[in-house]
């Protein structure tokens, strides 16, 4: 969509960057900050959007300084903004193609899908994990309306009385 409305961040990067991450979630977005805060030369890229799964969440109550929670849009948001001021790059929507030796000593290349091939001494893959779907019908409709991949005590809350319970639930009445 980004593309298409002109919004996209490009990759354009001719010279070699001392660290290249794939994936825009948590632990890159962290990785991001520490490595642009340490004066390294840092590209970031994501395929689909800034903070991976996590933005979805309505809430995080167990990420380091929060200890009061916050969205994972906001969070996504804050890393983001923290990992510019530091000088990183950041490129969505980018998915790489091709990962390898460069011919230049001591690099990798990394080849993305526009064809912009990035140049880098260090590449963090960073890429996350992806939601395992129960291939039902109509499962999209349902996904953050009732059904829930590793729902938390948050989720479960209005399924109490319910005959189903959220994995967190289900491992507490398990409990002796």
């Amino acid at each position: 969509m980004a593309r298409a409305l002109g919004l996209e961040l490009a990759a354009g990067q001719r010279d070699p960057v001392d660290l290249i991450i794939a994936g825009a979630g948590p632990a890159g977005l962290s990785a991001a900050v520490y490595g642009a805060s340490e004066g390294l030369r840092t590209i970031l890229f994501d395929d689909v959007a800034i903070g991976g799964q996590s933005a979805s969440s309505s809430r995080i109550e167990n990420f380091l300084g929060f200890p009061t929670g916050v969205s994972g849009a906001d969070l996504a948001f804050r890393a983001e903004l923290q990992a510019i001021k530091f000088g990183a790059r950041v490129a969505v929507p980018r998915h790489a193609q091709k990962l390898r030796p460069s011919t230049l000593s001591g690099f990798f290349e990394v080849t993305l899908d526009d064809g912009t091939a990035l140049l880098g001494r260090t590449v963090v893959i960073a890429t996350g994990a992806r939601y395992r779907k129960l291939g039902v019908s109509e499962e999209d409709r349902f996904q953050g309306a009732g059904l829930y991949y590793a729902a938390t005590e948050l989720e479960a809350r209005p399924a109490r009385d319910r005959r189903s319970w959220s994995s967190a639930e289900a491992i507490q009445r398990a409990r002796p």
